[in-house]
């Protein structure tokens, strides 16, 4: 017999959940201050049921010291998927990236790949958002030129061969990115040197 108090029941505890596991992501991001200097917006999908993207991060990203990429501040997407965590999710950096694991429009090689290269493992359910910022990190601390992938095969060929050559390319994208934030963010003056944290408010961002 069709109960439609049971149904809404059942569809509230199912909203309520998909925004406790939203809320500890968010959670979760905030911790990691040493690389994300802020979360610039957050979208929760809750009505486009054909749509396989479950949230959207913003970020602003810290890279490793010591690193081609140090003392720069990049802006990334993050597409969790509605599978997860059981399928990686899509990262894509929106500003000028020069690196052997990113295209030149910013798609981010395979996180699977990453994991199988580092761990020889699959991409399981324990590999949250943490273990996300992980593969980030270790591909800006140790870029993964031994995969059988064509993300940016002249980087990883410079990187490997020409060292002068990609730091050149590499500070070249660096400054083209500070002025690509300064323009998208230039109400909010952070400091890209010091990476100060001059804002850090969540834009939570449902779905009408």
């Amino acid at each position: 017999m069709f109960n439609p108090t049971y149904i809404q029941e059942r569809n509230l505890r199912k909203e309520y959940l998909i925004i406790q596991r939203y809320k500890k992501l968010i959670y979760l991001l905030q911790r990691n201050t040493q690389y994300i200097h802020s979360i610039v917006s957050s979208k929760l999908n809750t009505t486009n049921n054909l749509s396989q993207i479950w949230i959207k991060f913003t970020i602003l990203y810290k890279p490793p010291e010591f690193t081609f990429w140090e003392n720069s501040l990049l802006e990334f997407d993050i597409w969790i998927l509605k599978s997860y965590p059981f399928k990686v999710p899509i990262i894509n950096c929106r500003s000028p990236i020069y690196h052997p694991n990113f295209s030149l429009n910013g798609n981010m090689c395979s996180l699977e790949k990453i994991a199988n290269f580092v761990n020889n493992l699959q991409f399981e359910k324990k590999y949250d958002i943490a273990h996300i910022l992980f593969y980030l990190n270790y591909v800006f601390r140790t870029p993964v030129t031994d995969i059988d992938d064509d993300t940016n095969e002249r980087a990883c060929y410079l990187f490997c061969n020409d060292r002068k050559r990609f730091e050149e390319l590499s500070n070249d994208c660096k400054e083209r990115a500070k002025k690509y934030l300064e323009r998208k963010y230039k109400s909010l003056q952070f400091d890209m040197i010091n990476n100060n944290r001059k804002f850090n408010d969540i834009s939570l961002k449902f779905d009408d």
